[in-house]
């Protein structure tokens, strides 16, 4: 639970893919009135191209949290695809109480 207008903090989830292809991660926001926002990324290049860590995980840019705006129940929903299609999602609800 959280309360509008203070932090909600949005853990790190690590993605992995047993044939080692490219992974797509994503992690949404999505408020109660359904909209979605998007909150950590894969990193590109100026040509659109993943960039990779050393150790070849993709380089991510992580927002770790959120403030809330208004109250009810608002989702966080983790998205991963490889580069053959195959997908996982995962989320949770936090509900959100007035100040």
């Amino acid at each position: 639970t959280g309360t509008v207008g203070q932090r909600v903090a949005v853990p790190k989830a690590t993605v992995t893919d047993d044939s080692g292809e490219a992974i797509a991660y994503y992690v949404y926001l999505i408020r109660p009135d359904g909209v979605s926002i998007r909150l950590f990324q894969a990193v590109t290049d100026a040509d659109g191209k993943r960039v990779y860590n050393e150790d070849g995980t993709p380089k991510l840019e992580y927002y770790d949290g959120f403030v809330p705006a208004s109250a009810g129940v608002w989702t966080v929903q983790y998205y991963a695809a490889d580069a053959t299609g195959n997908t996982a999602i995962d989320r949770y609800d936090v509900r959100i109480d007035e100040e």
